[in-house]
C-alpha cells in the first residue's frame, strides 16, 4: 500500500497553498520509505528563483521539489502517482527524521497503477 499525507488538511491550509503556489508539508510513503516533498506551481518557483538570483546571485533548488500546474490535492495526488509509475522515488532522498504527525489524504496499491518501477 502506498500512502500520501499532508501535515494539515483543513480548508484554510488548502486555500493558502493554492494561492501561495507552494506546499511543503506533503509526504509519500511507499512500502519501505517515507519521502518529504515540496510542491510548487510554476509561477511561484519562478518568483522564488528570480528573487534569490537577485539577492544571492544563484538559486539553490530544494531537495525533492516537484512542479505542478496548480497546488491542490487532486493535482498533487495525480502527480505523485504518475511520478511513482516513472520510478521517480527510486532517485530521490527519503525522509530520515522521526515521522511527524500526518493526515492521510490518499492511498493506492499496485492494482491502481498501470506500470511499476523497478523495486529497490
Amino acid at each position: 500500500m502506498y500512502k500520501i499525507y499532508f501535515l494539515k488538511n483543513d480548508e484554510l491550509t488548502n486555500y493558502e497553498s493554492l494561492n501561495k503556489g507552494y506546499r511543503n508539508d506533503v509526504f509519500f510513503k511507499d512500502k519501505i520509505f517515507l519521502y518529504r516533498l515540496k510542491i510548487y506551481d510554476l509561477i511561484r518557483i519562478v518568483q522564488d528563483a528570480e528573487l534569490e538570483i537577485q539577492e544571492y546571485g544563484f538559486y539553490d533548488i530544494e531537495t525533492n521539489l516537484i512542479l505542478v500546474n496548480e497546488v491542490n490535492e487532486e493535482e498533487i495526488v495525480n502527480t505523485i502517482k504518475e511520478l511513482f509509475k516513472q520510478g521517480y522515488f527510486n532517485k530521490i532522498k527519503s525522509f530520515e527524521e522521526p515521522f511527524p504527525e500526518m493526515i492521510l489524504i490518499n492511498e493506492f496499491n499496485d492494482a491502481d497503477i498501470d506500470c511499476f518501477p523497478v523495486s529497490r
